[in-house]
């Protein structure tokens, strides 16, 4: 089995990268930075480890990625969309050029990439899963912009999942709040130590999309309490809204 994996650099990503190669998986990941594919290169040795050095946002790019998996002859079963840049701000005070790229990266080129590897291994792909956030359920002040690309790649997952029922299994899949350097990229480093017996490892969360994806669910929220699973049955937006609130604001 083949997975592509993209914005594997980092956190999530990085320990997909690991759990898919556990499993004796071929991976198959990208990135902008060539310095960090060279160095996951060197770690894992693997010769099921094929890495490519490619800025989604750049249709040339892309066109070059679809090039280079033909060329190996890599044909992907399973694509995991992880890529995703964040930020917290007051909406008034977020500069144009930042809005640009946090929906042109979460949403538009995301759809872009999944649309050139859905429209050459349409035949061959079984899963395609976008790596959301609970923002893409629930609107949070600061986190207006970010929240939206979320909430847009999520309805852009549920209808491409209607499209493609027949063949492809379409996932959804929302991390609680994961121990990366979000916080501090979003300015809320403050935030940190108050919330941190509250996150969820990189590790732990890659262990649950591999189990889900498995499983061909098609949409679920990574909880790391069985508390808050027993809860979020009952009233799932209310009870994630109200816990999110204690920790961003």
């Amino acid at each position: 089995m083949n997975v592509l994996i993209t914005g594997w650099t980092r956190w999530i990503g990085k320990s997909l990268v690991k759990v898919y190669l556990e499993k004796w998986f071929s991976v198959f990941c990208i990135a902008r930075d060539k310095k960090m594919l060279s160095e996951l290169e060197n770690k894992h040795k693997s010769k099921s480890l094929h890495t490519f050095s490619c800025n989604i946002s750049s249709n040339e790019d892309i066109s070059n990625l679809v090039w280079r998996l033909q060329e190996l002859n890599f044909h992907p079963n399973i694509l995991i969309n992880n890529v995703w840049v964040g930020f917290h701000e007051n909406f008034e005070n977020i500069p144009e050029l930042k809005i640009q790229e946090i929906i042109n990266t979460n949403l538009l080129w995301t759809i872009l990439l999944t649309k050139a590897i859905i429209g050459i291994w349409k035949n061959t792909l079984t899963n395609i899963a976008f790596v959301s956030s609970l923002a893409g359920q629930i609107g949070f002040p600061w986190l207006s912009v970010y929240s939206a690309s979320k909430f847009g790649i999520e309805w852009f997952a549920q209808s491409l999942r209607e499209e493609q029922k027949s063949r492809v299994i379409v996932s959804i899949i929302r991390p609680w709040i994961v121990d990366t350097h979000f916080f501090e990229y979003a300015n809320m480093k403050q935030n940190v130590e108050k919330i941190r017996p509250w996150m969820q490892s990189p590790d732990y969360v890659a262990d649950a999309i591999y189990e889900w994806i498995s499983l061909n669910k098609e949409d679920f929220t990574i909880w790391n309490d069985k508390l808050f699973l027993f809860l979020k049955r009952f009233s799932p937006k209310r009870l994630e809204h109200k816990l999110l609130s204690l920790f961003i604001h």
